[in-house]
């Protein structure tokens, strides 16, 4: 059985499951925010937008995101999406030992066995509270070239409360250290990011999405915030127009909604999560210490995923299983935070299950 490799899409986890879709479901598999409403964009000009070719450098939207994150725009790229950036980064350190701490998004190993490099895994699990132990972590770093940190990370929703010493450590062994920060709008706190580090720090590489807070993903739009040397070599490997115009558009009028609309769904998030975590703890579930708009589950009593995964797609809860993530292999589910009335939804399926 092959089962999809991201959330979303759901009629794809259905048939490997050999599951009937039921007529409605509720797709807890997708981590993007349920609050938004994207018919506030202006589409006005569209038909523009459509017909002419897109700005290649992506003028308008470095400017209005270096402005709004006080960078320079020439430490600024935009992409296809994270994920194009990532494989762009792969590319670069092609044939590098690359470290990776896991489980964690899974396109960070697919990307950079793509180009021929070696990976190596630092484990972390339920029980350091999927945390680095610094005492024992520089060793491995002796061992890489290259180290990606998910901060908050994917599929758990934690954050690492050493990262400011990992940005350390690694400058100290010459390491590039990639921070994915895919999440970080939705952080109650914003002191969890690195950006404040991005100046004294030339090796220090972070990668952020629009398309996460905003609703977008269907339109794809990622950047890496970087140093303006590598900056430049990086985007002589970049496709010309990799953002079409329809996107640049709509990542511009995002940038606008950053402060108002971000701090609403926060708030929003954090008190849905919360109010659910709390709920599933009751009925014997653990969940992970997310501080995003997503948690890992599991069964304390009936540890078999399996079940619990095929019981709730037969009710109608899409969830994302942890089967291709690395050193997690099936044992959670990991569910996106939605709104009050589709995570009661979830909550009562929840306890039917424990009740059966």
């Amino acid at each position: 059985m092959t089962l999809p490799l991201h959330g979303a899409n759901p009629q794809f986890l259905y048939e490997a499951m050999n599951v009937k879709m039921p007529e409605k479901i509720i797709d807890f598999s997708v981590n993007t925010n349920p609050f938004a409403i994207n018919d506030h964009f202006d589409m006005g000009n569209i038909s523009t937008w459509i017909s002419e070719y897109p700005d290649p450098n992506c003028t308008l939207l470095k400017r209005k995101y270096a402005e709004k994150m006080s960078v320079k725009e020439e430490q600024l790229l935009f992409g296809n999406g994270a994920s194009q950036c990532i494989f762009l980064l792969a590319e670069h350190f092609r044939g590098k030992a690359i470290g990776i701490i896991e489980p964690t998004f899974n396109e960070y190993r697919r990307a950079c066995e793509a180009f021929q490099c070696t990976i190596h895994t630092w484990e972390i699990n339920e029980e350091n509270e999927w945390q680095v132990p610094l005492n024992e972590f520089e060793s491995f770093l002796k061992e890489i070239d290259v180290l990606f940190l998910c901060n908050p990370n994917n599929p758990t929703g934690t954050i690492f409360s050493n990262v400011d010493e990992i940005i350390k450590m690694t400058k100290k062994h010459d390491i590039h250290l990639v921070i994915d920060e895919a999440f970080y709008d939705f952080c109650e706190s914003e002191d969890m990011t690195s950006l404040h580090h991005i100046q004294q720090y030339d090796h220090l590489i972070i990668l952020r999405s629009v398309t996460k807070m905003f609703n977008l993903a269907g339109a794809r739009l990622g950047y890496i915030i970087a140093q303006e040397k590598l900056v430049n070599e990086l985007s002589r490997k970049l496709p010309t127009w990799s953002v079409n115009g329809i996107v640049q558009q709509l990542g511009l009028q995002a940038v606008e909604e950053m402060t108002g609309e971000v701090l609403k769904t926060r708030r929003k998030i954090n008190e849905e999560r919360k109010h659910v975590c709390e709920k599933l703890g009751d009925l014997g579930f653990y969940t992970s210490s997310s501080v995003t708009n997503y948690y890992l589950l599991r069964d304390l009593v009936n540890e078999n995923a399996h079940s619990l995964l095929m019981y709730l797609l037969q009710n109608g809860a899409v969830v994302r299983h942890t089967e291709n993530f690395t050193h997690l292999n099936g044992k959670y589910i990991r569910i996106a935070v939605k709104t009050k009335v589709e995570n009661d939804f979830l909550l009562a399926l929840l306890e039917e299950w424990k009740n059966r």
